[in-house]
Order: C-alpha cells, then structure tokens, then sequence
C-alpha cells in the first residue's frame, strides 16, 4: 500500500494571539504546555511570536489529521525545539492516539513569524489506511 501524505497549514495574527494571552492569563497553560511557555520566555525577542507560531502549528497538526480543535487538547500536541532549533512534533493522549489510528509514521513541522502574522505547515507521513475494528469502525 502507498504511504497517504496529509497537510495541514495555519496563519494567524501575532497580536490577536498576544490579545487573547493578555486578557485570559489561564488560557496559556490550557494551550501551551510547560516547556513550550518556558521555550517562548526565553526567546531575546518577540515570545508572543513564538508561541504564535506555536498555536498556529497545534491548528496545522489538528488540519492534517483531519480532526479540527475537536480532536485532541491543545497541550496534547507539543512543538519542542532540536538543539539546531528545528522545531520537532510530540504527540500525548488522543493526539497520540490519533495519529497512531492516522498510522503516522513521521512529522514534519515548519515554523515562521514576520510583520506581525505566524504561520505553520505540517506534514504527516502515513503508511495506509487508518486502522479499523472488526465492526468496521476507525479506532484509537
């Protein structure tokens, strides 16, 4: 069976997102997790940004799983950064477990920020057809 390539793409507004930070301080531990807040404050500039970039990457990833904001919790998919700053995919509870349904096999994630918009691509290599009960049903 050929492997199935799924793409998802998000773009959003640095502001809106650093907006939406401001005015719900709680909002950022409900979206971001621990060593993405930590990544991003440690950035010399621009951490709304970078966790811009972040949100607009947990979108892409929901994109290519074909699931939209219902399937998974946001601190279940995790962008952390390689030594070299490439940033890296890591998935947790449903988002794992869909991706494993997805049959992924490798995630790709690209990144960038320029005059106040952040934007994110993610591409998923899968190996078939999602897997099925014997009823017929996807599973996780």
């Amino acid at each position: 069976m050929l492997p199935e390539i799924r793409i998802g793409t998000d773009l959003v507004e640095v502001a809106r997102v650093e907006r939406l930070l401001a005015e719900n301080p709680e909002l950022a531990g409900q979206v971001f997790t621990e060593r993405e807040r930590a990544y991003c404050a440690g950035r010399p500039r621009r951490s709304g940004a970078h966790l811009a970039a972040r949100f607009a990457a947990k979108e892409a990833v929901l994109k290519a799983l074909g699931t939209g904001a219902a399937g998974a919790d946001w601190t279940e998919i995790e962008v952390v950064n390689q030594v070299n700053g490439r940033p890296e995919l890591r998935l947790h509870g449903r988002a794992a477990a869909l991706a494993h349904r997805r049959r992924v096999r490798q995630a790709d994630l690209s990144l960038s920020h320029v005059a106040g918009l952040a934007t994110a691509h993610a591409v998923l290599l899968c190996s078939g057809q999602d897997r099925q009960d014997t009823t017929g049903r996807a599973t996780t």
